[in-house]
C-alpha cells in the first residue's frame, strides 16, 4: 500500500509490526524488486522460505536482559509459547541495559546473534553467549559508553549440526531485524554475529548485505564467501579457505609436489567443504599445474578402495575427519605398507576442540605402536595463533585472557545450562568472536567520531577492513577483503616422545615457511619422499617394465661389465695409491738438520709441550726456544731412538694433512742419533697452566668462552682426522699463540711416550701422580694403551674446561682445608663411589648449563659421556660461541666506544640543560638584552632615556601588619604577594627593577623603547595589581585586607648595571624619586599620577583619570590626578602616536 515514491527500507521496517514474518518477508522481496528491476537472489532465498514448512515451536529468541523462558512462536496463531524454564543468571556481569535508556546517547544499536543451541558446533551458543556477552559488555563500557547497544540471541534449539535448511537461520535473523525489532523496541539492528556453518552463512550474509547490515563470523570457510561484491559487509575473524589453500600450496611446493589425494569425510560439513575448497585450490591453481584426486567417503569402515586409489596417483594423501577416523586410515595405511617412509599423509586440526576428537595415536588399545608406526609419516596443519596452555605464562595479557575465560564459563554454565569438562577450554572460534565484536565496535566508534553515518553498514564494514586488531588471545590481521590474515603451523612426531611438535610456522600475508626444526622423515630418510616413484605411480613406467621383461639377460651381460670395469678401476686406484704412496715415503719434508736450527735458550713455560710425562724440573731442559728458517719454533728433545720404518714414514705422511686453526702443527722432526727430537710451532703466550695461573691477569666469560671453544674445536678435529684420539690430553699440551688462540699439542706419535701405566694390582713409588689427574677412570683401573680412547679424551677435555672456568687445579676444593693429596685423588677416582669423585665447580663461576656439559663429558661410564661434536653443538646453544680473544676484546672496546659515547652525550645534554637553567636565573636577575651582552663579554654602558615611566608602590600599614607576625610569615607574605605581581608583570612590557622590603619597583620603556607605549603599560599594570590585591588573602591574618599606595611619574632617567659581585640594573634620576613621591604622598588603594603621565594617558584614551591636588616639589608647583579605572570600550591606540612604533 505505499505509493512507488514512498517505498524505502527503514520506511517497510517501521511501517511493519513484525507479527507476521511472513508479511516482513513478502514485503522487503517486493521493495528488492522494484529497486532493482530484477529477482534477486534474496527474493528466490525468500519464497524458499515461504514454501518449506517451519517447525516454528523450536525457535527461541533469547533477550539478554530479560532472560526469562525460551520463547517460541505457535504455528497456528503466532502466540509465544514457553519452552521450559532458562537458568537465570546468578551473576552481575551484564547490567540490565535494556531498562536504561540514556537521553545524552548518542546513537542506538543492537547486536542480533544468530547461532545454534543444544549442538556439538564449536560456536553453539551454549559455549559462546558467555563469551557473547563479555563482548558486549566490554562495547558498553570501554568503547562505545556513549551509545545505547542493545543485543538479542536468536537460535534454534535442534540445530546440532550444520546440515539443517539454512533457511532456518535466515528466517530467524529476518523475522527479528525486519520485524521483532519494532515491537519488542528495539533499535535498528547494527551488527549480526554468526552463524557458524557455512551454508547458513551464505543466506544470512546476503541479507546482511542487502540490507547493509555489518556481520562478523569466526567461522565459513566456503570460497564463496571471498567474493565481497555479494557479501560486502561480512567480515571473517577465523581462518578462511583462502589462507588456509595458500598455507597448503607453500608446504607443498616446499617439496615440490604436484599430485595430491584428499580423502575427506562428505557426511560432516567441516570436512566437506575443507575438501572440496582443497581440491578447487589446488585444481585451478594458477601459474604451476596441480593434479588433486578428489575421494569423498560416506558411512565407510573399510579404506582400502580409497587408499589404493590414492597410491596409484599420488604420494601425498590429505585425510580430512574426525580425529578417530583419521587413526581408523592410518592403521588401514600401515596394514597396506603405506607407512614406511614412501607416502605422505596431512590432516587438519585446527586447534583442540572436543567437537573434532582427539589426533592422537594413543587410546590405549592393542594397536597404538602400530598407530605409533603409521603416525610418523603424518603431519597436522593447525591453526597457529592456538594458545599452549600450560606454559606458565604470566604477562598481562595471560592474566586478562585467563579472567576473560573464567567468567565467560561461569556464564556459559548459570545463563546457558553448559558445563566444561576439567580439561576443556574455551574453543578460539568463540574468542574469534570476541575479537570480531570488539572490531565492530572500534570501527562505529570511529565512525561516530568522523561525523559519518553510523546507519550505513558499508560505512562501517569498510573501517573494519585492512587492519590489524591487538585482540585477546593475540593480534589479528584483517585484510582488504575483509577476511583475517591467518597464521598457521606444520607439526610432525618428535623422535622419542611421540608427541606432535612444530616444524614449520607461516605467517600468513605470502610469507613464506619458517623452519622450526628439523623434519624426522621415518625410516632413516634424510629427505622428502619424490612427488612421483622412479617407475611411477602403478610401476609402469616404461624403462621398469623393460627392465622386468628383459633384464635377465641385459641384467647379466651389464653386470658382466659393470664387474668388468669395477675391476680395472679398482687395479687402477690400488696402483695409482701405491705410487703416491711411494712419493709421500719420499718427501722428507719432516727432516730437519740440527745445523739449520738456532738455539735462543729454554722455553719460558716450564709446563708446557711435554712429550714425556716427568717432574716439571725434569721437563725444563727438554724445552727450547729456537730460529728454523726465519721463523721461531719449540724443540723437544726425545730420550729414545727414532725408528724410521716404513709404517713410521706413512704415519709422518698423513702427519703433514694435519693442518687446524686449534692444533698446533708439527714442524718436523730431528733422527739424530743422540740428538733425536721433535719440532714444532713456537706459541709465544706459553700454556694454557701459565695463564690459568696469572693470578693479576682478568679472565672474563668471554675470555674463557674462547678458550673453551679453542680447545672442544681442535679436539673434535682430532676424533675426526686418521688420529682418532689423542690419549694424553692434560692441560699443560694446550698453549695459547700470539692472538690468544689455543692450540693442542702432543697429540702425534703415541709409541714414543713414556706413559706411566698403572696396573690394578700394584702401584709404583715413582709414578708422577699429577699426570694421572686427567686419566680417565678406566685407565687407572687397567693399562691405557699408547693411543688412549676418544671417550678418554672427553674425560680428560672435561676436567681441562673445569680447569679453565674455576682457574684452580684439578679436583682442588673451593675450601682450601679439604685439599687432597695426589695419592689420595687418585684413589678415590680409580675406585667406584656413588656419585663418583669429580672436581668441583662453583655456582658462580660459570653458566649452569655449562656446568652440566662438563659435568655430562666426566661421567663414569664411557658410553654415557658426551661426543666431542655433542658438547661442541651444546656449548653453542649454552652461548659458548667461536672466536679468539683478540676478537672479544676488540668487541669490547667497541662496546666501550659506544658506552663512552653515550656517556658524553648524556652529560653534554646535562650540561645544556645547567647552562638553560643558568640562563634563566640571569634573565630574572637582569634584563635579557643586558645578561646577553654581559654573556658575550662585553661591557653594559650606562646609558639615557628620554622618556621612560616608573611604577612605585608600598604595602599600607606594614610595620603593623609586621608587628603581628614572625619573621618567617613575613617572608611568606611577600613571597606570595610578589609572586602574584611577577605573574602579572609578564603580561605587559614591563620590567622589575627592584624590590625593598615592601616596596616594589617597577619601569617601561627601559632597558628596551617602546614609544609612548611605557606610560600605556605601567597604568594597566596599576590597575592590575590594585584588582588583584583586592582577593590577596594573608595566610596568617585572613581577615586582615591588604592595600597598596601606588604611585607613578614620566619622565627622563638613565640606567645601567651597577655591581660585580651581584650585578644589579639600577635607575637613576629626578623621575625616580618622583614616581616615589608619587607614591608617598598617595591614599590606600589609589593610584596617583604625575601630570606628565596624565598627558601622555590623554593619547590613549582608555583611562578615567581625575584631578587632585597640585604639588610643590621644591622646584616648582605641578598637578597631580588619580588613576581611576580603565575605559574598556576603547580601543588601546594613542590618538597621535609618537616614536618609533616599532618598537612596541
Amino acid at each position: 500500500g505505499f505509493p512507488p515514491a514512498d517505498i524505502t527500507t527503514r520506511g517497510i521496517r517501521n511501517a511493519l509490526t513484525g507479527e507476521d514474518a511472513a508479511a516482513v518477508l513478502v514485503c522487503w522481496v517486493s521493495l528488492n524488486r522494484w529497486r532493482t528491476g530484477l529477482t534477486t537472489h534474496s527474493e528466490r532465498m525468500v519464497t524458499s522460505y515461504l514454501s518449506t514448512p517451519l517447525d516454528l515451536p523450536n525457535y527461541a529468541f533469547h533477550d539478554a536482559a530479560t532472560v526469562s523462558p525460551f520463547l517460541g512462536l505457535n504455528k497456528s496463531g503466532g502466540n509465544m509459547t514457553s519452552l521450559g524454564p532458562f537458568p537465570i543468571p546468578t551473576t552481575d556481569i551484564m547490567p540490565e541495559y535494556h531498562l536504561v535508556n540514556r537521553s545524552n546517547a548518542v546513537f542506538n544499536v543492537t547486536i542480533l546473534v544468530v547461532a545454534t543451541f543444544g549442538g556439538v558446533l564449536p560456536i553453539d551458543l551454549r559455549k559462546s553467549g558467555g563469551i557473547i556477552e563479555l563482548a558486549v559488555q566490554a562495547v558498553r563500557t570501554e568503547i562505545l559508553p556513549d551509545v545505547n547497544v542493545f543485543y538479542h540471541m536468536v537460535s534454534k534449539s535442534d540445530f546440532s549440526d550444520c546440515y539443517q535448511d539454512e533457511n532456518h537461520a535466515a528466517y530467524l535473523m529476518s523475522k527479528f531485524a525486519f520485524g521483532d525489532v519494532k515491537t519488542r523496541g528495539y533499535p535498528p539492528v547494527g551488527l549480526v554475529v554468526g552463524p557458524g556453518c557455512t551454508k547458513a552463512l551464505e543466506s544470512t550474509g546476503r541479507i546482511a548485505a542487502d540490507s547493509k547490515i555489518p556481520m562478523v563470523t569466526s567461522q565459513g570457510f566456503s570460497l564463496t564467501l571471498d567474493d565481497k561484491t555479494i557479501f560486502r559487509t561480512l567480515t571473517r575473524t577465523g581462518p578462511t579457505m583462502k589462507t588456509l589453500s595458500r598455507f597448503a600450496l607453500q608446504f607443498l611446493d616446499t617439496y615440490n609436489y604436484t599430485n595430491v589425494a584428499i580423502i575427506y569425510d562428505d557426511l560432516f560439513s567441516f570436512f566437506s567443504v575443507v575438501g572440496s575448497m582443497f581440491y578447487r585450490a589446488f585444481y585451478y591453481r594458477q601459474g604451476q599445474r596441480m593434479f588433486p584426486l578428489d575421494l569423498p567417503y560416506r558411512n565407510v569402515t573399510d579404506f582400502t578402495t580409497h587408499l589404493y586409489q590414492a597410491a596409484n596417483n599420488s604420494r601425498v594423501i590429505f585425510v580430512l575427519a574426525k580425529g578417530s577416523m583419521v587413526r581408523q586410515i592410518m592403521l588401514q595405511a600401515f596394514d597396506l605398507g603405506m607407512t614406511d617412509g614412501e607416502f605422505v599423509f596431512v590432516t587438519c586440526e585446527w586447534y583442540k576442540e572436543k567437537y573434532w576428537g582427539s589426533y592422537s595415536w594413543r587410546v590405549g588399545d592393542s594397536r597404538d605402536q602400530d598407530a605409533h608406526q603409521a603416525f610418523r609419516t603424518l603431519f597436522i596443519l593447525r591453526e597457529g595463533r592456538t594458545r599452549n596452555r600450560g606454559a606458565g605464562e604470566s604477562t598481562d595479557t595471560e592474566v586478562a585472557y585467563q579472567n576473560l575465560v573464567r567468567k565467560a564459563k561461569s556464564l556459559d554454565w548459570n545463563r546457558f545450562g553448559y558445563n566444561f569438562d576439567y580439561d576443556e577450554d574455551i574453543s578460539p572460534a568463540v574468542i574469534e568472536l570476541y575479537d570480531g565484536i570488539i572490531l565492530w565496535a572500534t570501527a562505529l566508534n570511529e565512525t561516530l567520531r568522523f561525523l559519518e553515518d553510523p546507519r550505513d553498514g558499508l560505512i562501517v564494514t569498510r573501517r573494519m577492513w585492512a587492519r590489524q586488531l591487538d585482540g585477546i588471545n593475540g593480534s589479528i590481521r584483517i585484510d582488504a577483503n575483509g577476511d583475517r590474515d591467518c597464521g598457521y603451523a606444520v607439526l610432525d612426531m618428535a623422535p622419542g616422545t611421540g608427541d606432535f611438535k612444530v616444524v614449520f610456522t607461516y605467517a600468513g600475508h605470502g610469507e613464506p615457511l619458517e623452519v622450526v626444526r628439523t623434519i624426522d622423515w621415518g625410516e632413516g630418510r634424510m629427505g622428502s619422499p619424490p612427488n612421483e616413484p622412479e617407475c611411477g605411480y602403478k610401476g609402469d613406467r616404461l624403462v621398469c617394465l623393460m627392465r622386468n621383461e628383459s633384464g635377465k639377460v641385459l641384467d647379466t651381460a651389464v653386470g658382466v661389465v659393470a664387474g668388468l670395469v669395477l675391476l680395472f678401476l679398482v687395479i687402477g686406484f690400488l696402483i695409482y695409491r701405491k705410487v703416491k704412496m711411494e712419493q709421500a715415503l719420499r718427501n722428507t719434508w719432516w727432516r730437519v738438520d740440527l745445523d739449520e736450527v738456532k738455539f735462543q735458550g729454554r722455553a719460558n713455560s716450564t709446563k708446557s709441550m711435554s712429550l714425556v710425562q716427568g717432574s716439571e724440573t725434569q721437563e725444563a731442559h727438554k724445552l727450547s726456544v729456537a730460529r728454523y728458517h726465519e721463523r721461531y719454533v719449540m724443540v723437544k728433545s726425545l730420550d729414545c731412538k727414532i725408528d724410521l720404518s716404513r709404517d713410521f714414514l706413512i704415519y709422518l705422511s698423513k702427519l703433514n694433512t694435519i693442518n687446524h686453526e686449534n692444533v698446533n702443527r708439527i714442524v718436523g722432526l730431528c733422527p739424530e742419533i743422540n740428538h733425536e727430537a721433535i719440532i714444532m710451532e713456537y706459541c709465544a703466550k706459553g700454556g694454557l697452566v701459565d695463564i690459568l695461573e696469572k693470578e693479576d691477569m682478568e679472565l672474563d666469560w668471554g675470555f674463557k668462552s674462547s678458550l673453551i671453544s679453542d680447545l672442544v674445536s681442535g679436539l673434535e678435529y682430532i676424533h675426526s682426522s686418521f688420529l682418532q684420539s689423542h690419549g694424553n690430553l692434560h692441560s699443560s699440551n694446550c698453549v695459547i699463540d700470539s692472538r690468544f688462540t689455543l692450540k693442542i699439542t702432543d697429540y702425534a706419535f703415541p709409541e714414543l711416550r713414556n706413559i706411566s701405566l698403572l696396573p690394578v694390582d700394584a702401584v709404583g713409588q715413582d709414578i708422577n701422580y699429577k699426570a694421572l689427574l686427567w686419566r680417565a677412570p678406566e685407565f687407572l683401573r687397567t693399562v691405557m694403551p699408547p693411543a688412549g680412547s676418544s671417550k678418554g679424551d672427553v674425560f680428560s677435555m672435561a676436567i681441562i674446561l673445569c680447569e679453565i672456568v674455576t682457574r684452580r687445579e684439578p679436583y682442588s676444593a673451593l675450601d682450601s682445608t679439604l685439599d687432597r693429596t695426589y695419592v689420595e685423588i687418585i684413589d678415590q677416582v680409580r675406585y667406584l663411589d656413588n656419585p663418583p669423585f669429580r672436581p668441583s665447580i662453583g655456582t658462580e663461576e660459570c653458566p649452569p648449563l655449562v656446568a652440566k656439559v662438563i659435568q655430562m663429558c666426566w661421567a663414569e661410564q664411557p658410553k654415557d659421556r658426551l661426543t666431542v661434536k655433542d658438547t661442541q653443538r651444546l656449548l653453542k646453544e649454552n652461548g659458548v660461541e667461536k672466536g679468539s680473544v683478540m676478537d672479544n676484546v676488540i668487541k669490547r672496546m667497541e662496546h666501550h666506544a659506544v658506552n663512552l659515547e653515550s656517556t658524553v652525550n648524556d652529560r653534554t645534554r646535562a650540561l645544556l640543560d645547567e647552562k638553560r637553567k643558568v640562563e634563566e636565573l640571569l634573565y630574572e636577575i637582569l634584563p635579557r638584552a643586558v645578561a646577553d651582552a654581559l654573556k658575550r663579554g662585553m661591557q653594559v654602558p650606562p646609558e639615557a632615556f628620554e622618556m621612560v615611566t616608573i611604577y612605585y608602590s608600598d604595602i599600607v600599614g606594614f610595620t603593623t601588619i609586621s608587628a603581628r607576625s614572625t619573621a618567617f610569615q613575613v617572608v611568606d607574605l611577600l613571597n606570595d604577594l610578589y609572586t602574584l605581581f611577577d605573574g602579572i608583570t609578564l603580561k605587559f612590557d614591563a620590567y622589575k627593577v627592584e624590590t625593598i622590603g615592601d616596596a616594589y619597583v617597577i619601569a617601561s620603556g627601559v632597558p628596551i623603547r617602546n614609544g609612548d607605549r611605557h606610560a600605556f603599560e605601567i597604568a594597566g599594570l596599576a590597575l592590575a595589581f590594585r584588582e588583584g590585591v583586592a582577593d590577596f588573602i594573608i595566610r596568617h591574618i585572613p581577615d586582615e585586607k591588604l592595600m597598596l599606595r601606588i604611585g607613578l611619574h614620566s619622565g627622563y632617567c638613565a640606567a645601567g648595571v651597577v655591581g660585580v659581585k651581584m650585578p644589579r640594573y639600577c635607575l637613576f634620576g629626578e623621575s625616580v624619586q618622583m614616581a616615589n613621591k608619587m607614591e608617598s604622598t598617595g591614599e590606600a588603594e589609589k593610584i596617583q599620577i604625575s601630570e606628565v603621565t596624565k598627558k601622555l594617558l590623554d593619547q590613549f584614551n582608555a583611562f578615567e583619570m581625575t584631578y587632585r591636588h597640585d604639588y610643590y616639589t621644591g622646584k616648582g608647583t605641578i598637578a597631580t590626578y588619580w588613576l581611576v579605572s580603565r575605559m574598556l570600550d576603547h580601543l588601546c591606540q594613542p590618538k597621535s602616536p609618537r616614536g618609533n612604533d616599532s618598537q612596541l
